[in-house]
């Protein structure tokens, strides 16, 4: 089956996170920094699929925002949702998706 990268990218998001908030390891650095790579790489996937040009900021931002709101107990879709919709906010980003 053939799906999109930006599906592959998250469903691996997913697999990770998951992994680590069920062992209790969620707050580590490493994990947080695992987290984030996985996060800049479905971004940037992202941003090319749909052939946007965010600043590179943006990126960073949403990421972090994403880690740090999975860390204080927020689904991945809810942490997701609220970062991606407050660096559209803070970078003037129009929103496509």
């Amino acid at each position: 089956m053939n799906r999109p990268l930006t599906t592959n990218l998250y469903i691996i998001l997913l697999m990770y996170t998951g992994l680590f908030l069920v062992t209790g390891k969620a707050n580590s650095e490493e994990t947080n920094d695992l987290v984030t790579m996985l996060c800049m790489a479905s971004f940037k996937a992202q941003m090319q699929f749909t052939k946007e040009k965010p600043l590179d900021e943006m990126g960073d931002f949403a990421c972090k925002c994403f880690v740090k709101q999975i860390n204080s107990g927020l689904t991945i879709n809810k942490a997701r949702n609220l970062c991606k919709e407050e660096a559209t906010k803070r970078f003037n980003f129009s929103k496509q998706n």
